[in-house]
């Protein structure tokens, strides 16, 4: 049995909006949309023994304070009769945005943003497609898989955390990037990066090199257990 209920919210931004996004459990997608306006819909959702009015139990608050829209769901008290509650989110705002994510468990998605994104999923799986990373971006997780497919602007910064999971990064063939990778316990694949070498010692791999011409940026990759893998787009 499932039941849920859905809430819609609509902001105007003028400058380039700050999204920060906090959820509990649940899935959530961030797109790229039309300049100006953010549309954020949260599906609030209680499955197994739980009840429509156990979804009091999901607190959402959605709120903007200049060109930063804040969305969190929160969890006021867990079931005790084995049923489940969780708070899908789903974004979709102008392509040049800020974006901050930190999601306890469940799956990320984000899609075709121009700017710095900084996101930390816990227990779930993390996918980055599509636009461009600039400044400085930070991705992590904890247990589950971390894709990136998406261009690096010059003098960038990118690094990638997971404890346990697989990391695998799609990057146009010309960025112009500084690469340094390390896996405790698996291993390293690089395709279409000549430049890049990567180095075996017992259960533990290494990988450096440049990626492009006249590297400004940095990529740095970091896992502790799974593989890490990095193709060339274009």
């Amino acid at each position: 049995m499932e039941v849920s209920k859905t809430e819609m919210f609509e902001f105007s931004v003028q400058g380039t909006p700050h999204l920060v996004v906090r959820d509990f459990a649940g899935d959530v997608r961030l797109s790229a949309g039309q300049p100006g306006r953010v549309l954020v819909r949260v599906t609030r959702k209680a499955r197994g023994r739980a009840s429509e009015g156990d979804l009091e139990q999901i607190r959402v608050e959605v709120a903007q304070r200049g060109e930063t829209i804040s969305i969190e769901a929160e969890l006021r008290r867990r079931l005790s009769l084995g049923g489940s509650l969780t708070a899908d989110i789903e974004v979709t705002a102008p392509p040049l945005a800020r974006v901050d994510l930190r999601l306890n468990a469940g799956n990320a998605e984000i899609d075709g943003f121009q700017g710095p994104v900084k996101a930390k999923v816990n227990a779930g799986n993390l996918d980055l497609r599509g636009g461009r990373l600039e400044e400085r971006s930070e991705l992590e997780g904890n247990a589950g898989n971390l894709t990136i497919a998406a261009a690096l602007a010059p003098h960038a910064t990118l690094d990638v955390g997971l404890n346990a999971g697989n990391a695998r990064l799609r990057l146009p063939r010309a960025t112009a990037a500084h690469f340094d990778a390390r896996t405790h316990a698996g291993s390293i694949d690089v395709v279409g990066f000549p430049a890049v070498t990567v180095t075996r010692r017992y259960a533990q791999q290494t990988a450096s090199g440049v990626l492009g011409e006249t590297p400004q940026g940095t990529v740095t990759v970091r896992v502790d257990a799974g593989n890490i893998t990095l193709d060339a787009a274009g």
